[in-house]
């Protein structure tokens, strides 16, 4: 390994002998831009986890990925038996009866949500 400006002290033998070598720019470049992209998706994955949406009856609803399969399941369930409402726990944990309607309004709203965060 090649010893930059003559510098021979102990991190350069240290980097000798583990068989180490310095990173050129474009090493650096690719290593930074997929480090963002990790924090990017956390930060991602945290501003998902927490969406709320506000219906126009205005309750308002956990808007993640596990609340808007819950309503799509809801309002399949719904749907097939012919049920036009069930009791739901909204945001603010407080026991509703919802519809149908807006089951769908609050999974719409979620979604517009999730894809306005989702691109990175």
């Amino acid at each position: 390994m090649a010893v930059l400006d003559g510098d021979i002290g102990p991190a350069t033998i240290w980097v000798e002998r583990i068989g180490a070598r310095f990173l050129t720019p474009e090493e650096i470049t690719a290593f930074e831009t997929a480090q963002y992209r990790v924090l990017a998706k956390v930060e991602r994955e945290k501003q998902v986890s927490a969406i709320k949406v506000t219906i126009s009856t205005g309750k308002t609803f956990d808007g993640d990925e596990q609340s808007q399969t819950r309503m799509a399941r809801a309002i399949i369930g719904l749907q097939a038996a012919g049920i036009p409402s069930l009791i739901w726990i909204l945001a603010d944990n407080t026991v509703s009866e919802v519809t149908i309607a807006e089951l769908t309004e609050a999974m719409i709203l979620s979604g517009q949500a999730q894809a306005a965060i989702w691109v990175i």
